[in-house]
């Protein structure tokens, strides 16, 4: 990707893009715009759906319609948020792989249907070009473009591919006009012998207006009156092991052998989930933090970093991790493992801290610093905001998209 494409693209801070709340956007004719269909295979809101959200909102500003689609199954929220954002949707067919024998036979018997059935919808719709959004399991969206003959990007955004996957990946990669991967990390993963023509990395985006420090002013944690509540620390994803989720729980009861603390999960037990989230309620239970830990999902995620004195990133391994981009852009004082693309925008001590996967100990250590320095802790948090503007801010991340966009379809493969 070049370089200029960053420097040309500039957001000022707390300057939000216009929205505009309709029920349904008509798609323009209007053969100076640019028709671009986003698919995602997952309905429950994540880091992908949330990604195709933001950098679609940002999108609307420029010459781009922007259609997405979803499956029937699973993605009424999903379908709310686009609706609220004046974004065009449909709904197709699409059964998700999975590790699970049953759910894996009803993925294969099902396969070629809904691969017809999304050619059938991109036929009618008709567009420029297909962003099959989601991952390396967007098999089907590529097949269908194939069938099509309509231009197709590929985005990336995991590391944790199953054999199946990453071998159909392998099989189609020769499809797509380019890729599209979420961080530095993701390219390596999918393309680590050579560089892939038509590859850029482009960050997760964020909405740095929505994730934004609070207003009030923060009382210092040597302050704190009786009857006050006890500093929140607070880590964000999905009930599952590679989050880490023990780390956390192990890291918060070191600290609460030396003071006061509150500690949230904030995060869904997805099925088959069920098994591990046992084994975390256990040992919440054996640490005797049933006071102290509280794990839900909450209706704001924005207003619950507000209230958060320290982020925590504990997990095993991520591509390009959504919530501390999310932390980061609220203020917050980060402290993360080493995974993804995270010591490319943590400098430790600097805007965060990094520790190694697994070091409980060191997570609880920097947890402490932080309660301990809130002064020094705010100006770390005010940096990392600073990081966050200038790397995830959806609008800057939109116009990337849009930017390569508009050079593939130029390019020869598109002629």
């Amino acid at each position: 990707m070049r370089e200029d494409l960053w420097r040309a693209v500039c957001i000022d801070d707390g300057q939000a893009p216009n929205q505009h709340t309709v029920t349904r956007i008509q798609i323009n004719n209007d053969s100076k715009k640019l028709t671009v269909v986003k698919v995602v295979e997952e309905g429950r809101v994540g880091g992908p759906q949330m990604d195709i959200l933001r950098t679609s909102k940002a999108l609307r500003s420029s010459d781009i319609d922007v259609i997405v689609v979803v499956p029937r199954a699973d993605s009424d929220k999903f379908q709310g948020l686009l609706k609220v954002s004046g974004i065009s949707n449909y709904t197709a067919k699409l059964t998700r792989p999975s590790r699970q024998v049953r759910q894996l036979i009803r993925y294969l018997a099902h396969f070629v249907i809904e691969v017809n059935e999304l050619g059938r919808l991109f036929r009618s719709v008709d567009p420029d070009l297909i962003h099959a959004g989601g991952g390396a399991w967007q098999i089907k969206a590529v097949l269908a473009a194939r069938i099509c003959r309509i231009p197709v990007i590929w985005h990336l955004n995991d590391t944790q591919t199953p054999w199946p996957i990453r071998k159909s990946f392998q099989l189609l990669k020769h499809i797509p006009i380019g890729f599209i991967c979420a961080g530095k990390c993701v390219q390596k993963y999918y393309f680590p012998k050579a560089s892939q023509p038509n590859t850029v990395v482009i960050q997760s985006p964020i909405d740095c207006s929505e994730f934004s420090p609070r207003i009030a002013p923060e009382v210092p944690t040597e302050d704190l009156r009786d009857g006050d509540k006890p500093p929140l620390v607070v880590t964000v994803g999905n009930i599952g092991r590679v989050k880490g989720v023990e780390v956390f729980i192990s890291a918060i009861n070191r600290v609460k052998t030396h003071r006061a603390v509150r500690a949230q999960v904030l995060g869904a037990r997805l099925t088959g989930q069920e098994e591990y989230m046992g084994q975390i309620q256990h040992l919440i239970q054996n640490f005797r933090l049933d006071q102290t830990v509280q794990i839900f999902v909450p209706a704001n995620v924005a207003a619950n970093l507000r209230e958060a004195t320290v982020y925590v990133c504990a997990s095993w391994s991520e591509a390009s991790p959504t919530a501390v981009w999310e932390a980061m852009a609220t203020g917050l004082p980060v402290i993360s493992t080493d995974v993804g693309d995270v010591s490319r925008f943590i400098k430790d001590g600097e805007t965060g801290f990094v520790v190694q996967p697994g070091a409980d100990n060191l997570i609880a250590e920097k947890i402490m610093w932080v309660l301990d320095n809130p002064h020094h802790a705010k100006e770390m948090g005010r940096r990392a905001r600073t990081v966050a503007l200038a790397n995830f801010h959806h609008v800057k991340v939109a116009r990337l998209h849009e930017s390569f966009y508009q050079e593939l379809l130029k390019s020869p493969a598109c002629s």
